[in-house]
């Protein structure tokens, strides 16, 4: 099967694997497609062990020419009641649109579908290669390497199950956007998920033996029936670096997603924001996120008023003073932060001296996990609180340590957003912290 718009040209197997990709005249994919599968699926049997099955295991395969592409039905996929039906179809204006339905009659619960499988060369620049990877978690990160993620004990590759690590491609979560962007000075491949909704996925990469895998996994909800995409994969030719490809994607945004106001358009949003205070983050406490936590010299809270007196005069703008290490409980030990360190008076005493100064004051809280015990606080005992059933539990029904804040500054499990209780935590402790008059508040981390 072979499509061709503009300058990119595709092959695709008698079973759908991608087998080539060109743009202009270039191979951007890796490896022997006939080996990849065109899409995986996991599902989760009533344990809650991950079954997986990819179209490769499909007992027939058949084909059907439609206006711009073609229709791909796989029938009896590994002999579990599941059959799906994939469309790939020529875009307009560029590219190639990609659509995968699911029949499913197994009993087992979906979790997410991986497609378009799509694998490029591991040419990278800082390898010796020619091409760059625009990776949109985080800040955003153009990867010129994959040996520094692999050998990081942080970010490293995982397969993302029912707990978060804070550091991953979750959209939306902490990745922001739905693209990335493989390209060279050759060629350039921007693949997205066009998803006007928003909903949970994957935008990842990894390693594989043939080249890096760019990872789409798109959440099912968990349902137990069929499910078709109410969206497209999208990927198009570009030509240009990771601006280019982000152009793509904001000219996507904006004719199909309701945008936001701007910052400084937006009613419902305080006028200092617009203004774009200087943010000055300090510890009240030791000297770095772990280990001794005795106060230091920016204790007690008015130490800070000459610095942000000063900086607010140099760069002749309004500062946010932005204390860290101020929760009552011990640093980075949510839920429970108020009343801070030193008592709510002292803190309320700093609000109100430093907005005499025509500055701001904010405070960043580690969202809604549960501290058992901080390594950082050894007599802080939250069991007389703690209620199991606000707790998230693995598929398995198991509970485990919360990966996103790490043994060095506490032992903690997830708390689950959807429990009332939790949100009642939640609601007073921001309620709490609001009334001491500070102008901003990140709870969630």
């Amino acid at each position: 099967m072979n499509l061709e718009n503009k300058n990119s040209f595709l092959v695709l197997s008698d079973r759908g694997s991608v087998i080539s990709y060109r743009i202009n005249g270039k191979e951007i994919c890796a490896g022997n497609g006939e080996e990849n599968p065109l899409f995986t699926i996991k599902l989760i049997d009533e344990e809650g062990n991950g079954v997986y099955r990819c179209a490769l295991e499909a007992e027939t395969v058949s084909v059907e020419e439609i206006p711009e592409g073609y229709a791909i039905r796989y029938s009896h996929i590994g002999e579990i009641g599941l059959n799906a039906i994939v469309t790939v179809k020529r875009k307009t204006d560029n590219g190639f649109l990609w659509h995968l339905g699911i029949e499913n009659r197994t009993g087992l619960r979906l979790e997410w579908q991986e497609f378009p499988q799509i694998t490029v060369p591991n040419s990278l620049k800082e390898d010796g290669g020619d091409y760059e990877l625009f990776w949109p978690a985080m800040e955003g990160m153009l990867v010129g390497t994959c040996k520094k993620r692999r050998a990081s004990p942080m970010v490293h590759y995982r397969e993302l199950g029912g707990q978060s690590r804070g550091f991953s491609g979750l959209y939306p979560a902490s990745c922001p956007m739905q693209f990335m962007a493989y390209y060279g000075e050759e060629a350039g491949l921007y693949f997205a998920a066009h998803d006007p909704r928003h909903h949970l996925k994957t935008v990842e990469y990894r390693e594989t033996e043939d080249g890096i895998a760019l990872e789409y996994r798109l959440f099912t909800e968990g349902t137990k029936g069929d499910y078709d995409m109410d969206y497209d994969m999208v990927t198009m030719a570009f030509e240009g670096d990771w601006h280019d490809a982000a152009d793509l994607y904001r000219d996507w945004m904006e004719k199909n997603v309701k945008m936001p106001p701007k910052l400084w358009e937006d009613k419902e949003l305080p006028d200092w924001m617009a203004q774009s205070p200087v943010v000055m983050i300090y510890p009240v406490r030791g000297t770095v996120d772990h280990g001794d936590m005795t106060p230091n010299l920016y204790y007690p809270y008015q130490n800070i008023l000459p610095f942000s007196e000063r900086y607010a005069r140099e760069m002749d703008s309004k500062i946010m003073v932005l204390p860290m290490h101020w929760e009552g409980t011990a640093p980075w030990a949510p839920p429970y932060v108020w009343p801070p360190y030193g008592g709510a008076e002292a803190f309320t005493d700093l609000v109100s001296q430093v907005h005499e100064q025509g500055n701001l004051l904010g405070v960043y809280c580690s969202g809604i996990g549960w501290t058992v015990r901080s390594t950082l606080e050894p007599e802080l005992d939250l069991s007389d609180r703690y209620d199991e059933n606000l707790i998230c539990r693995t598929p398995a029904g198991k509970i485990e340590q919360s990966r996103v804040i790490g043994d060095k500054i506490r032992y903690g499990l997830d708390m689950c957003s959807y429990h009332e209780k939790v949100d009642d935590i939640v609601s007073n402790e921001i309620l709490s912290i609001a009334e001491s008059g500070c102008d901003y508040v990140q709870y969630f981390d």
